[in-house]
């Protein structure tokens, strides 16, 4: 099996470099390794540059364009491989990551999509938020059901690459620099699975998110992930789905609940938490709702 691992990144090449060279040190390196650049200088271009000659074919692309999900959608487009492995470059990849893919893969032909463990690189942070998802158990998707709740996380996911063109890869509204900010793994992942196709969460599989965001920046990343997920539920909501809606709805009114304890004894971090994600979800879903257009998918 050929398998294509795909990076979008922009302006960050510090954290970038961390990454490649997680996935230099595999134990069963990729066929191909794709990267779209959508930075403002070559500093990145550089870097990549700087990987020549890995063991693997690289590739890389610089693209005008804005937004991760439209940014791996021409990707994924061009990759070779049979399987394709998507991270962040904001995160390292374990040693067995990919020799983990195609061993799940080889033991669970009839899966589509494979998601993993994320885990925190700095155990002992004393940052407000470091994205995570750390069951201990396999979970099998399939079906109209949370995909955050069954491992979906766009920074550890592997997906067969005849699925996803023929889903016609991610929704380019949404994730970062996109229009809703976040949610595009959600989105794809419970697309797939409410069209009858499997998703396995795997332990085995493990990414280690790099801790680097100040405390200003990881409340705006919750802020905007909040907003996401209003507009992925009002997305659904608007085709008649009203499922998501159930599944965010809850969510609101327990964040509800924290901002009123957080304001009642007066504690700040329970405060601001509540407020983003309750403002967060409500104008993201009102805003996909009024103002939400066309699908931006692959165009074949």
């Amino acid at each position: 099996m050929r398998i294509s691992i795909a990076i979008c990144t922009k302006d960050r090449p510090e954290l970038l470099k961390s990454c490649l060279a997680s996935i230099t040190a595999s134990s069963l390196l990729p066929d191909e390794l794709i990267i779209i650049d959508q930075s403002e200088n070559n500093l990145t271009e550089h870097l990549v540059n700087s990987f020549s000659g890995s063991g693997f074919e690289l590739r890389y692309s610089k693209s005008k364009t804005r937004g991760k999900a439209i940014g791996l959608n021409g990707l994924s487009t061009v990759a070779t491989g049979e399987l394709i492995g998507f991270t962040d470059d904001d995160c390292l990849v374990d040693p067995n990551w990919i020799l983990e893919a195609k061993n799940h893969l080889f033991n669970h032909p009839d899966v589509s999509i494979l998601t993993g463990k994320v885990i925190p690189s700095s155990v002992h942070s004393d940052k407000v938020y470091t994205p995570r998802f750390l069951k201990e158990h396999q979970i099998m998707a399939q079906g109209r059901v949370n995909p955050w709740e069954h491992g979906c996380a766009g920074g550890n996911m592997f997906v067969k690459r005849e699925v996803f063109l023929h889903l016609r890869g991610f929704d380019g509204r949404f994730g970062p620099g996109a229009e809703f900010r976040s949610a595009m793994d959600g989105d794809f992942v419970y697309r797939a699975i409410k069209s009858g196709l499997k998703s396995l969460y795997s332990p085995q599989l493990i990414v280690y998110h790099q801790d680097w965001r100040n405390n200003e920046e990881s409340w705006a990343l919750i802020y905007n992930y909040a907003f996401g997920l209003g507009a992925f539920a009002a997305k659904h909501f608007k085709t008649g789905d009203f499922y998501p809606l159930c599944w965010i709805g809850l969510k609101f009114s327990k964040k509800f609940r924290r901002f009123l304890l957080g304001l009642l004894f007066i504690q700040k971090t329970r405060l601001l938490d509540g407020a983003l994600q309750v403002s967060g979800m409500a104008r993201g879903f009102t805003k996909m709702l009024l103002f939400g257009q066309t699908h931006k998918f692959i165009d074949f």
